[in-house]
């Protein structure tokens, strides 16, 4: 914090903290003292500065007391009294001090401004940008603090926090004074409410979005959550603010029937602003706004229905400001407005896919989102998401059953895993969800987004959710340059082409894992691009399967197979010998099976399956050319048609393929019903039923059968 002109009294330290019922004793202390600024960093304290003991969640600012001492401080913030002769103030809440400090050094910013506040799970940085930009259509002068850091006028600034500590964020409102700002909108964090470091700010307008499972880690449960969430609200109405809260939340209409300040309920159903006549489309939106027996008729360059209520709330905010704005210029207002960075942004192509990035990292936001795009679809909704790590546990699979219900194929990937491993992230997400459902995990973020690009077609929505704006990736303690909309970029300005002996899609070797069993070891990022029954033929990055013949033994070259370049193999479980990059199974015809039905979801292919006694062949081959005249077509090579056989064809799909035709042939009960489960047709044909392989099936019935 830099030093101020203006110097602090020792008694105006007093008086507020009595004010607040803060100041539970006095030790030490020379009346005369004048202090120019104080710190919460010991490091940064200089001769005749205030220290604030602040007990962290990490470290205890108490126990640096003494250091901050030596570098010079002359008075110390405590919740217990020191064992050292120098002046302290003891108070009950060491954080709430620190805010009134800063609301004095800094000569109570906030006083001097509109100031407007967004609380809530999802929403609030579009909300306070769509607030920001109306505002400066009316030739204001605006700041905003949030996700994205914060902006004076139209510059943006960096910043760590989404509501910045107590300094920081009265150094950024002395810096948005300075530059004769006049109102300033904030993103205000349940953390942030919590840890007091918006206690004393003089809230003008006050903001609920929503409130549904974020931050558990954190709050421990919705209850605790909600509760900081409406500290806010205790803030307006000390000084006579006003509310706007969504009440079609079951948080926030509590909050409204409990709330004894000036308040503005939004819902689509009915509220003291009800929203109506919603028309979503693939680049705008439109719906009504009724308010005081007013309605207001608008169109956006927003899609999506959340964003309805997004901007509603804005203009709710806006509405209070300036109630004369008539609904011509408030439609002039919005055609010029367009989608906040990173939230449902979309990016631009020339191969006719709509791809979206989307910050989306809770439930409720995927939901919400997803349940947007599905409306506007006309081909395939393809969802790459993750979760965050050392976050809340328990959202992890509740995220995938929303991207399930809604996406024709979901991508897991990593989002920022911290300090967590990836892969055990990866296995909270997919916990208790069946492993052959529409989902596929490559954990590498890149190369998850261009697989996705690589596998759209014309008319497909790709939804890339979890980062928006976010131009890192956070891995261990580093942040390591990422962005997915470059990845994107890149992507669509040299896009990559795949060998045809080469599996279209990277088969992760968590994916591998996950599929045949649980997680139990620690896994290197392994990606294989060929799947392998044939010791003679194998090659680098492939996966073995060692089958068991009747003349020969996969098991018995897997040793060898082992020494090829970044090769894993899957075993039988009474494999005898112990190789680190081997899988065990029960049964590794079984493996190879699942495996190809796995890929074979992961496709848009229409899939005939031909069977019968005789014809098949020749049926697939008639078949196969008469479709390939229209389309793109895949067929079982010769009459590669077991359990073997039919893997093999499975794992030459690629996106191009429009159909494909699959032969089924069988000489003994349940394998047409094991091909069946295998490549789960569309469409099946039975040539006929004659007497074949009587050997196994006995007569026609039991060839029927």
């Amino acid at each position: 914090m830099h030093n101020h002109s203006k110097l602090i009294k020792a008694e105006e330290i007093i008086n507020i903290l009595e004010n607040h019922e803060l100041l539970v004793g006095k030790v030490n202390l020379n009346y005369d003292f004048t202090f120019s600024k104080f710190e919460t960093d010991s490091r940064r304290i200089e001769k005749g500065d205030i220290f604030v003991c602040i007990k962290g969640y990490n470290q205890d600012g108490h126990e640096f007391a003494r250091q901050a001492l030596e570098n010079g401080a002359d008075l110390i913030v405590t919740e217990v009294e020191l064992e050292y002769h120098s002046a302290q103030f003891i108070v009950n809440n060491s954080r709430k001090a620190a805010a009134l400090l800063a609301k004095l050094f800094f000569d109570d910013p906030s006083a001097r401004f509109t100031l407007i506040g967004i609380t809530g799970t999802n929403g609030k940085t579009t909300i306070a940008n769509l607030l920001g930009d109306l505002l400066r259509k009316e030739e204001k002068k605006v700041g905003i603090i949030g996700t994205l850091g914060y902006k004076i006028n139209d510059k943006d600034y960096p910043s760590q926090l989404t509501t910045p500590d107590v300094i920081e964020l009265n150094s950024i409102f002395q810096q948005m004074l300075l530059e004769k700002v006049e109102y300033v909108i904030m993103e205000v964090s349940s953390h942030s409410l919590f840890l007091d470091r918006v206690y004393g700010l003089n809230f003008n307008q006050a903001v609920f979005t929503n409130l549904t499972r974020d931050h558990l880690d954190f709050h421990k449960n919705m209850e605790a959550y909600f509760a900081a969430k409406a500290q806010l609200f205790q803030l307006i109405d000390n000084y006579n603010g006003s509310a706007h809260i969504n009440i079609d939340d079951s948080y926030g209409l509590k909050l409204y029937e409990d709330l004894n300040a000036e308040k503005f309920g939004i819902s689509f159903e009915s509220g003291d602003i009800t929203i109506s006549d919603i028309s979503i489309a693939d680049k705008n939106s439109s719906f009504s706004y009724a308010f005081d027996s007013k309605k207001y008729k608008f169109k956006t360059n927003f899609i999506a229905k959340h964003n309805v209520l997004n901007i509603s709330l804005a203009l709710s905010v806006f509405l209070k400001l300036f109630p004369d704005t008539d609904e011509a210029k408030l439609n002039s207002y919005l055609s010029n407005l367009s989608p906040v960075h990173g939230r449902l942004e979309a990016i631009q192509n020339e191969l006719g896919i709509s791809i979206y990035v989307d910050y989306a990292h809770t439930p409720d936001a995927l939901e919400n989102v997803l349940g947007s795009l599905v409306s506007l679809k006309k081909g395939r909704l393809i969802t790459i998401f993750g979760a965050g790590g050392n976050r809340d546990k328990e959202k992890r699979p509740l995220m995938l059953k929303s991207a399930l219900k809604h996406s024709d194929l979901t991508i897991i990937t990593n989002d920022n895993p911290r300090t967590e491993p990836a892969e055990s992230i990866i296995n909270d997400i997919v916990a208790g969800t069946p492993s052959l459902e529409k989902f596929y995990i490559i954990r590498d973020r890149e190369k998850a987004i261009k697989t996705a690009l690589k596998l759209a077609g014309k008319n497909d929505i790709i939804l890339i959710a979890g980062k928006g704006h976010e131009k890192y990736q956070q891995i261990g303690d580093r942040k390591i340059p990422f962005y997915d909309r470059k990845v994107v970029e890149n992507f669509l300005a040299a896009a990559e082409t795949i060998p045809p002996d080469q599996l279209f899609l990277p088969l992760d070797l968590l994916q591998v894992i996950l599929l045949f069993g649980s997680l139990d070891m620690t896994l290197d990022n392994t990606y294989f691009e060929h799947i392998s029954t044939d010791s003679r033929t194998i090659k680098p990055n492939s996966l073995f399967i060692a089958l068991k013949g009747e003349k020969f033994d996969g098991h018995d070259y897997v040793q060898d197979i082992l020494k090829t370049e970044n090769c894993w193999a899957i075993v039988n479980s009474d494999y005898a010998f112990e190789e680190q990059k081997i899988i065990r199974v029960e049964d590794t015809l079984k493996a190879l099976g699942d495996l190809a039905a796995k890929y074979a979801n992961l496709f848009s292919a229409l899939k005939i399956a031909i069977t019968g006694s005789v014809g098949k062949t020749m049926t697939k081959e008639y078949l196969s050319n008469i479709l390939s005249l229209t389309a793109s077509t895949l067929k079982t090579h010769s009459n590669e048609n077991n359990l073997i056989g039919l893997p093999k064809t499975i794992f030459k799909l690629r996106p191009e393929h429009k159909y494909a035709i699959l032969e089924l042939g069988s000489n003994q009960f349940g394998e047409i019903a094991r091909l069946s489960d295998i490549c789960n047709p569309d469409m099946a044909v039975i040539t006929s039923i004659g007497a074949s392989h009587l050997e196994f099936f006995q007569d026609e019935a039991g060839v029927f059968e």
